[in-house]
């Protein structure tokens, strides 16, 4: 679970950090329109955490999250497939909706997985291996902008990502 988390921290490095400059100038649309898709992001996210408590509540922890995180390589993956307003609005609220959906969904888990006097230890040790993928991705990935000249690939980067986040998370519902 902390290496899906891990991977989920470089899952969505492109949307917090490149996803305006992407839309206004990369698909040359214009910062006013790329804002817009910023405010369906942050809708998302006020959304995120109520929609993972109801999955949670739902299937349990564990396949909510395995779950979350398959919708949420879907949603990084749509800027790779389309460029098109309900694409790029659809990646906007989802993952906006996942960021701290997922956050919500990993603790929760976790809790399930060890016993109460090590949950603040290990989520702990989630909480660093996140900051430090993150850290490591945001700047690879700007270097990698720097070197290819588009966002795209690290869309497609972010994608490969949450599917193993997510290929990690289905292996530990399978085994428990």
């Amino acid at each position: 679970m902390i290496a899906a988390y891990s991977l989920d921290a470089m899952g969505f490095v492109p949307h917090t950090l490149f996803w305006v400059d992407y839309i206004a100038r990369e698909l040359g649309e214009g910062l006013a329109t790329g804002s817009g898709y910023w405010v369906v992001f942050g809708l998302g996210a006020m959304c995120g955490p109520v929609v993972a408590g109801a999955l949670a509540a739902r299937l349990r922890f564990k396949p909510a999250l395995a779950l979350a995180l398959t919708v949420k390589t879907i949603a990084v993956c749509l800027p790779v497939l389309s460029t098109g307003w309900l694409a790029l609005g659809l990646s906007s609220f989802l993952v906006g909706m996942l960021v701290p959906g997922v956050v919500t969904l990993t603790s929760g888990t976790l809790s399930t997985l060890v016993a109460p006097e090590r949950q603040q230890q290990v989520w702990g040790w989630a909480t660093l291996g996140f900051a430090l993928t993150q850290a490591v991705a945001a700047y690879g990935m700007s270097w990698g902008y720097e070197q290819l000249g588009s966002y795209r690939p690290l869309f497609a980067i972010a994608a490969v990502a949450l599917a193993l986040a997510s290929l990690n998370a289905i292996a530990a519902v399978r085994r428990s």
